[in-house]
């Protein structure tokens, strides 16, 4: 301190008595200034804990405060240096002593700002009539076990919910066995709303299927998304083809058109389709899977409108993917649950079944399924679960 003093004061290590009357005035500047930046450390931290406390009803955390009390001594400092003002009085800013006074003033400032978090928090847990001390990992569990809050564990296997697209196998492990937490006293129904709109807002999963137990556990969990597409609108064993041709201005998208070849010699019928759109110069047909393999290069046919009544397929499609229902085939193997079953006992609607190249349109309640049906069944999220966890007990019946 001495060495360093010594430009300043402009005297000699051999005049002692100089000396000590010049730095006495500047030892004692310093522990003024250090006393102020304390109490204004201490005020600082203080009336951050006040405001804490009356805002959250929790203490301030110790780094918060601590950092309150160094921004205030921060801000006067600057203050005093950019006023062009000594910090310590006869001590310029560019001596080493000036170092070591910052560094002892941020020091004090901080370990005084800890008994200023703790007097300001004691203070405002009088003012609130709350408790200053702080919460521990026990006293939440003590909490949550006495119904704050209602804690929702997802099942361990989260299956894909039928007709969607499967969710990636990453967030599946992510969800399984998580634990979510829920305002208590929620009824089931509102329980299993919040466990949708977290799902559809925190992962973007828009098709949801849930299982839920009197208790408001959840039994099963099924996900996915929702379909998109030229795929979703394709009928069972059929496939979309894109061709490179002029449209006739009278075809319309669900229009049955012809497919024909031309050559100089001759003129050839290829197979029937279904226009499903003709955006710019390009046509989507959709045809059956066999008729396909057969084409060989379209770039040469061309597409006459069959003469037919158009239908609202098109338009029933758009409003059916709009809504929670779907339309799924179902292939009726040999021993398997719905083998046997009575159509009105599935949980779904059969609209129809193929059987033997015959299509039986909207079947009666006893009609039996047989092994070797494809049905057509028609249901919401709830019906195909029920549906699911019917073949699922089905099958452990059969195993047992």
């Amino acid at each position: 301190m001495t060495v360093a003093l010594l430009p300043v004061i402009g005297g000699l290590p051999g005049e002692p008595a100089q000396l000590s009357a010049l730095v006495s005035p500047t030892v004692r500047s310093a522990a003024i200034s250090l006393v102020g930046f304390a109490v204004l450390a201490v005020l600082t931290a203080g009336i951050g804990a006040v405001a804490y406390r009356r805002l959250t009803s929790r203490p301030i955390p110790l780094g918060t405060a601590i950092l309150l009390g160094w921004v205030s001594v921060a801000t006067w400092l600057t203050a005093r240096i950019a006023a062009g003002s000594a910090i310590v009085s006869d001590l310029s800013i560019v001596l080493d002593a000036t170092g070591y006074f910052l560094l002892a003033a941020f020091g004090l400032s901080g370990a005084v700002s800890v008994g200023g978090r703790r007097l300001g928090d004691a203070i405002a847990g009088e003012v609130t009539e709350s408790p200053p001390d702080e919460q521990s990992e026990q006293t939440a569990k003590r909490r949550r076990s006495a119904k704050q809050a209602t804690s929702v564990e997802l099942p361990d296997r989260i299956r894909t919910r039928s007709g969607s697209e499967p969710v990636e196998e990453d967030l599946k492990r992510e969800l399984e066995g998580d634990t979510w937490l829920f305002p208590s006293g929620l009824p089931p129904a509102a329980l299993e709303s919040r466990c949708r709109e977290r799902l559809e807002r925190d992962y973007g999963i828009d098709r949801v299927g849930i299982e839920l137990s009197e208790d408001g556990d959840i039994r099963q969990l099924a996900i996915g998304y929702e379909p998109s597409g030229l795929s979703v609108t394709l009928p069972p064993r059929t496939v979309g083809v894109a061709i490179r041709n002029a449209m006739v201005p009278d075809a319309a998208p669900g229009d049955p058109v012809e497919l024909w070849t031309a050559d100089e010699e001759r003129v050839e019928f290829a197979g029937s389709a279904t226009l499903h759109s003709t955006p710019t110069d390009t046509a989507t047909l959709v045809l059956p899977e066999q008729a396909a393999r057969t084409l060989g290069d379209i770039d040469g046919y061309s597409l006459t409108t069959k003469p037919a009544v158009p239908d609202d397929v098109t338009e029933f499609l758009s409003v059916l993917r709009a809504c929670d229902h779907s339309i799924t085939m179902l292939s009726i193997s040999s021993g398997e649950p719905l083998e046997g079953e009575f159509v009105g006992w599935v949980a779904v609607d059969v609209l129809a079944i193929v059987r033997d190249s015959t299509v039986l349109p909207f079947p009666d309640e006893t009609e039996t399924l047989r092994s070797g049906d494809d049905i057509y069944v028609f249901g919401g999220p709830a019906a195909f679960e029920s549906l699911g966890t019917f073949e699922r007990e089905r099958r452990s019946e059969l195993r047992d």
